[in-house]
């Protein structure tokens, strides 16, 4: 298909000849159908203005948008994952946030596995990070997070569940210390009980870390 040349927004002029400006004419309603087929349904078409698929052109800075209220989508390359993800720009009860809906591990992971490590963002601007903490035989033990597992503000709860070798009569129990969540820390006593004699143990766990 052969595009028209680029649109021309000055003609007619008044002094113009429709025998004059019919190629200048055509070559605009042929500007305008191109620019039309690009993501919408065509004119004659039962559903026309409406759109096949959205394509948004990557921001290299962040789009201005008008006061509180006003939504607006746009992709921007995400510092966490590098790569183009969907912002949303909305409001929340302290003002407006830049919310980076579809960043996740899978940005810098291809193929993430059960023991990886991982998070994803939702377009409510809050996170989820999980992964896997071992405890500590000496008592409380420390589960760092890094890269896009960080909150920005806060954590707000975590999830702690022990696991053990498939047969084990061993009972293992996690307890979250509640006032350790940082926005990148929190810490937990594993304890494993044998024969009704209990003992701090370094029995790894998974866990769910929710914030924002």
């Amino acid at each position: 298909m052969t595009l028209p040349s680029a649109y021309n927004p000055n003609i007619p002029q008044a002094s113009d000849l429709l025998s004059v400006s019919q190629g200048n004419l055509l070559n605009n309603f042929g500007a305008i159908q191109a620019l039309i087929d690009v993501d919408h349904v065509d004119f004659a078409n039962t559903y026309a203005g409406q759109h096949n698929k959205v394509s948004l052109v990557n921001q290299a800075s962040l789009p201005v948008f008008n006061p509180l209220g006003e939504i607006g989508l746009y992709s921007a390359t995400d510092a966490t994952t590098s790569q183009s993800e969907l912002y949303i720009n909305k409001t929340n009860a302290s003002g407006i946030v830049q919310v980076a809906a579809t960043e996740s591990v899978l940005g810098t992971v291809s193929a993430p596995t059960s023991t990886t490590p991982g998070w994803t963002m939702l377009p409510s601007g809050i996170k989820l990070a999980w992964g896997i903490g071992t405890g500590s035989s000496s008592g409380i033990a420390t589960v760092t997070l890094t890269g896009g597992q960080v909150f920005s503000t806060a954590m707000l709860s975590v999830q702690c569940t022990t696991s053990g070798t498939l047969g084990s009569l061993t009972v293992y129990d996690v307890k979250l210390v509640s006032s350790s969540l940082t926005t990148n820390t929190f810490q937990v006593y594993v304890v494993q009980i044998v024969g009704g004699v209990a003992s701090y143990s370094s029995q790894p766990f998974t866990y769910l870390a929710i914030g924002y």
